[in-house]
């Protein structure tokens, strides 16, 4: 436990890798969002069509 602890520590400790795992988080949450959007646009544009 101790060892997983010091390891976090020092993760945090290199702020480009927090930089690193902040940008990589944020790109997969936009990502993700848009897809959703993209299916609302798709289903929406699917009922008008109809």
């Amino acid at each position: 436990v101790n060892l997983a602890a010091s390891v976090w520590r020092r993760l945090l400790r290199k702020r480009w890798v927090l930089a690193l795992v902040f940008r990589l988080s944020l790109v997969y949450f936009l990502s993700s969002t848009f897809k959703q959007e993209e299916r609302a646009v798709r289903f929406v544009r699917g009922k008008i069509c109809w």
